[in-house]
């Protein structure tokens, strides 16, 4: 019976996957020189970053040393709600919406963690996904935006998560995108093998479309030869504010209007192994990844709260990976080990995606808080009475709950 039903999910396969190609080539093929006339180069300014020196991390560190203020939001864990791997994160008008990569689904909660809603389904009707990249928020229409890069297809949904439409595009983006104004979308796609029918526009590692999804012009050239995609464009945002971190560079842009703007430039200089893309140029391909993975670079994307980035950097040993926060008001930089500080203060976090106003947005899973607790009960710490009772409530298998912190300022 089990092969009976493995054969029949692969046929099911083919055939949605051959209806979405026969879609996806035709857009391609429709995608005439002449609409592509009236693209063109947009702007960048790319003098005048400010370059921030990064230091490796300060020993002795305590977690109130550094963060001002914290919160858990413990999302709901019921049938209809259990996640996988969070990929992405947003809040927006007192909602959590979290991309879920194990399930293919767009998850929605209130500020209180409550489930609202869960968008899209694997399937081939109105609006189900195949493979969902990324996930955005149309400030100005206030709606929801979910690309599926398989199917190369826009899905519009109300922030409640009612489907609205579905629109086919003529690009293939692999890494997130942005509404930078009412009739300008960014994609991140880096120079890419897959756009041939872009010609000279699928030369930038980013390309603008109009709200309708017309192609409307590129920035930001990639290399003249093809990379591997060990490093991609990645866009993050805050406050109507989107930034843009490039492949393989240690930059950080802001869309001002259509023109994009140099703001920082993190120096590795006085790491011995920074990376070099001068030398992952020279490498054979089989020596290329091993190269990036083990040499100093930030981590994409870069983070932007309203005072401070916040960034994480790679070195050759992943146990020696350390976070940094710059403060814009002082022109200060701090870097830290997360593992390595005390956490006096009941704060922990294992991932962060995402920024809202002064506070950045991760999460820790339910099993890790838990085990806190009873560090902390072991050692006859007391916690925050409002803290451990959300820890009592928690079950190891729940979904990872939301952390929000704020840092301190640095003096």
């Amino acid at each position: 019976m089990r092969h009976v039903e493995k054969l029949i999910l692969f046929y099911l396969v083919v055939i949605l996957t051959g209806c979405h190609f026969k879609k996806t080539n035709d857009i391609s093929e429709g995608l005439k020189a002449s609409n592509l006339c009236d693209t063109v180069s947009f702007a960048m300014e790319t003098e005048n970053a400010v370059t921030i020196t990064v230091p490796p991390p300060t020993d002795n560190l305590k977690a109130s040393d550094l963060f001002e203020d914290f919160k858990y939001i413990p999302l709901e864990s019921s049938e209809k709600s259990f996640m996988g791997q969070y990929q992405g994160l947003c809040l927006y008008e007192n909602r959590i919406f979290v991309h879920d990569i194990e399930t293919n689904m767009i998850y929605i909660f209130n500020l209180q963690g409550k489930f609202i809603n869960k968008v899209g389904k694997r399937g081939n009707g109105p609006g189900e996904f195949f493979q969902p990249e990324s996930m955005t928020v149309d400030p100005f229409r206030k709606q929801l935006l979910v690309y599926d890069t398989f199917i190369k297809e826009m899905f519009y949904f109300t922030l409640d998560g009612d489907f609205l439409r579905s629109e086919q595009m003529a690009i293939r983006s692999y890494q997130n995108f942005k509404v930078i104004s009412p009739n300008l979308i960014a994609f991140g796609v880096g120079r890419t093998l897959e756009n041939p029918q872009l010609k000279e526009i699928n030369k930038y590692n980013i390309i603008y479309t109009d709200s309708a999804l017309n192609v409307r012009g590129g920035v930001h050239k990639g290399e003249e030869n093809y990379i591997p995609h060990f490093s991609l464009p990645c866009f993050s945002s805050n406050n109507g504010q989107v930034y843009y971190t490039p492949p393989y560079a240690s930059d950080i842009y802001e869309f001002v209007g259509d023109t994009l703007v140099s703001r920082f430039h993190l120096d590795y200089s006085k790491w011995d192994n920074q990376f070099n893309l001068e030398k992952l140029k020279e490498l054979e391909a089989n020596e290329k990844g091993r190269y990036y993975y083990n040499s100093v670079h930030v981590k994409s994307p870069v983070l932007s709260s309203n005072r401070f980035l916040f960034f994480k950097t790679i070195t050759e040993e992943t146990r020696d990976n350390f976070h940094s926060y710059y403060d814009k008001v002082t022109g200060k930089i701090l870097s830290f080990d997360i593992y390595k500080i005390e956490a006096e203060n009941d704060l922990v976090f294992t991932t962060v995606l995402a920024s809202h106003g002064d506070y950045f947005i991760g999460y820790v899973s339910a099993e890790a808080l838990i085990y806190l607790k009873e560090e902390r009960e072991k050692k006859g710490i007391a916690m925050k009475p409002e803290i451990s009772n959300m820890i009592n409530s928690l079950y190891t298998d729940d979904n990872d709950v939301i952390v929000l912190f704020k840092f301190k300022p640095i003096q």
